[in-house]
C-alpha cells in the first residue's frame, strides 16, 4: 500500500484548512488506510476534530517546543500509512512577525510536500497572483498542490486550464471544494468551537461529498507518495532511562481532569507521563463527586468560564480538589485550571464560586491579555510553553520569585505562577517534552 505524506496549509486562518483536512482524513480512513493526523503549533482544538473522525488522537508538531532532531523523531514515532499535518494560520506565520517556528519550518524540517488551499471566494485572475506570491517564498520547492476552496464547478472548470498552463510543472491543481452554505464551522474567541458543538460528525459527509475529487487527486498523483523523511536516528523521545523512571515513580496514579471544560491537554504530555510510569486516571470536574484517589493532580486549561453554573454548584468536587491539595497532594494547574483553583470567576455580570485553594479571582478582558511563545526559566532550566487567555486574575498571593517568564516574540521578562510545596499553578501551557527532568520532579511519588 502507498504511504502519503502531505500538509494542508493556506495563506491565513480562516481559509478552510481544518474543513479539508478533517475531510481527506474520513475518506482515507474510509477507503482502509492507517491515517494519523497532525496539527503545527500550539493547537488543541484543531486536534480535537482530528480525534473525532480517527477515533486516536492527533499529535502536535511545534519547532519551538522541539529542535529539528527531536521534531523528526516525534514524527517518526506517530506516523502511520497516511499523514496529513495541518498548518496554523497562514503557511509562513511564525512567532511575532517573522517566519520562524511556522508551519513552512515544520515541512522543510520534516522534508513534507505541501498543498496549498487559496480561498477563492470572490477572485479571478487574482488567484494566479496569491499561488504566485506563496511560491516566491518557497525556498525549498515544497508547494506541490494547490486546492481552490469556495469557488464554483463552472469557474473553476474556466480558471484551472488558466492556472496550470501558468504553473507549468511547478505545482499542480488538485480540484476545487465548493461553497457549502450553513455547515461551516463556529467559532469562539480561542478558535473553533468543539467537534460536538459544531455537530462534526453530522456535517462530514457533505464535507466529504465536497472534497472527494480532490481525495482521488491527491491518489493519482506520485507528489505525496514518498518515504524520504529526514534522518532522525541520533534521537530519542524517551525520558531518559525508562525503567529507572518506572521505578523511581513507583506506578504513581496522577488524576487529569479531562471533560467538556478542561480539554487543552497534549497528547505528547500524556505520552511523557505514561512513559516515566504513571498511571493517568482521567476525571470530571463538572460530573464527577470527587477527585479519584491519587499522587498527583493536574488540571490543564480549556474552557471553564463556559460550565460555570456547573463546576460552581458542583460542591463536593470543589471540596475533593480543595482536600487533595491541603493533604498534599502534588497538583499542577494550568490557564483554565489555574483559574479554577481561585476563590471565584466573574464571567458575564455573574460571580462563581469555585474551588478556592487560591486567594483571587478572574474575570475576562475585553481582549486578549498574553499570547504567544514563552519560555519558563525554572531555577536556571528552561522549559517551554506558551500563553493564550483573554482572562484575568486579581490575586493578593505573591508569585514565586524564582519563576521567570518570557515572552518569546519581544523583551518581556515577568512572574506569573503561584507555588506552594505541593502547588504550582499560573496561565502558561507547559510543554513536557522541551524539558523532561521538571515533569520528572513533579511525578516523583515522595
Amino acid at each position: 500500500m502507498d504511504t502519503f505524506d502531505f500538509m494542508i496549509a493556506s495563506t491565513g486562518s480562516g481559509r478552510g484548512k481544518t474543513t479539508i483536512t478533517v475531510s481527506l482524513l474520513s475518506l482515507f480512513k474510509e477507503n482502509g488506510y492507517d491515517v494519523r493526523a497532525f496539527k503545527c503549533g500550539p493547537d488543541y482544538i484543531d486536534p480535537m476534530f482530528h480525534r473525532d473522525v480517527l477515533k486516536i488522537p492527533s499529535t502536535n508538531l511545534d519547532s519551538f517546543f522541539l529542535d529539528d532532531s527531536s521534531l523528526n523523531a516525534l514524527y517518526r514515532k506517530k506516523r502511520g500509512a497516511v499523514n496529513i499535518i495541518e498548518s496554523a494560520m497562514g503557511l509562513y506565520d511564525g512567532k511575532g512577525a517573522s517566519g520562524d517556528n511556522s508551519a513552512y519550518e515544520i515541512a522543510s524540517t520534516l522534508n513534507i510536500p505541501i498543498i496549498l488551499v487559496i480561498d477563492a471566494y470572490g477572485m479571478g485572475y487574482s488567484i494566479l497572483a496569491e499561488i504566485l506570491g506563496f511560491l516566491s517564498l518557497d525556498e525549498n520547492e515544497l508547494i506541490k498542490g494547490i486546492i481552490l476552496n469556495r469557488i464554483s464547478e463552472k469557474f473553476y472548470n474556466k480558471i484551472s486550464p488558466v492556472l496550470s498552463e501558468k504553473l507549468q510543472d511547478r505545482c499542480k491543481i488538485l480540484g476545487f471544494v465548493n461553497k457549502m452554505k450553513d455547515v461551516s464551522l463556529k467559532s469562539r474567541h480561542l478558535g473553533l468551537m468543539s467537534p460536538e458543538e459544531n455537530s462534526l460528525q453530522d456535517k462530514l459527509k457533505i464535507y466529504r461529498d465536497s472534497v472527494k475529487g480532490v481525495y482521488n487527486s491527491i491518489l493519482s498523483s506520485d507528489l505525496f507518495t514518498l518515504d524520504n523523511l529526514n534522518d532522525s536516528s541520533d534521537s530519542t523521545l524517551t525520558c531518559g532511562d525508562e525503567n529507572a523512571a518506572k521505578e523511581s515513580a513507583n506506578s504513581i496514579r496522577i488524576a487529569v481532569a479531562k471533560d467538556e471544560a478542561f480539554s487543552f491537554i497534549y497528547e505528547e504530555n500524556i505520552d511523557v507521563l505514561k512513559e516515566l510510569g504513571a498511571e493517568i486516571i482521567n476525571f470530571s470536574p463538572i460530573h464527577d463527586k470527587e477527585v479519584p484517589q491519587c499522587d498527583a493532580l493536574i488540571l490543564y486549561g480549556g474552557y471553564p468560564e463556559n460550565y460555570l453554573p456547573k463546576l460552581s454548584s458542583n460542591e463536593s468536587m470543589l471540596k475533593s480538589i480543595r482536600d487533595a491539595i491541603s493533604g498534599g497532594v502534588k497538583t499542577l494547574a494550568e490557564c483554565g485550571g489555574y483559574m479554577y483553583l481561585l476563590d471565584e470567576i466573574e464571567h458575564e455580570g455573574n460571580v462563581y464560586k469555585l474551588a478556592s485553594v487560591i486567594k483571587g479571582r478572574a474575570y475576562r478582558t475585553n481582549g486578549l491579555v498574553r499570547f504567544g511563545y514563552v519560555d519558563i526559566n525554572v531555577k536556571g532550566n528552561i522549559i517551554k510553553g506558551h500563553e493564550f487567555h483573554h482572562f484575568e486574575v486579581d490575586t493578593n498571593e505573591p508569585f514565586d520569585e524564582n519563576i521567570t517568564i518570557s515572552s518569546a516574540s519581544n523583551d518581556e521578562n515577568y512572574k506569573g505562577f503561584i507555588t506552594r510545596e505541593n502547588l504550582i499553578a499560573g496561565f502558561p501551557h507547559l510543554y513536557y517534552l522541551s524539558y523532561k527532568e521538571f515533569v520528572k520532579e513533579f511525578i516523583k511519588n515522595e
